[in-house]
């Protein structure tokens, strides 16, 4: 079992290491899974609800209509960028759940 003190070195270790050419690499595989699932999210009326709802709830549901266009436009270096951003010992956050 990790420590909490040893997955937050873990975590940040990969986040520094992580090269554009690593990023590269997945970003096309995870950007087809993202424009995939947000199809199957409109596979019922239900579920086309539910997805407006969201953009909705964001205050942005023209995006709805614009999303796989979205998800294509997202490159290495933007996210480069928020990863450095995101994964920064001020703003990371690692916790351990323990159940009472």
């Amino acid at each position: 079992k990790m420590t909490h003190d040893a997955m937050e070195k873990h975590v940040l270790e990969i986040i520094r290491n992580a090269k554009e050419d690593w990023i590269k690499k997945q970003l096309k595989t995870v950007v087809i899974r993202a424009i995939n699932s947000e199809l199957f999210n409109r596979d019922s009326s239900l579920d086309i609800v539910q997805e407006l709802t969201e953009y909705v709830s964001a205050e942005n549901w023209p995006a709805y209509f614009e999303t796989e266009k979205i998800l294509r436009g997202i490159n290495v270096k933007q996210v480069h960028k928020r990863l450095l951003e995101m994964f920064t010992d001020k703003v990371l956050t690692i916790g351990v759940y323990k159940s009472l």
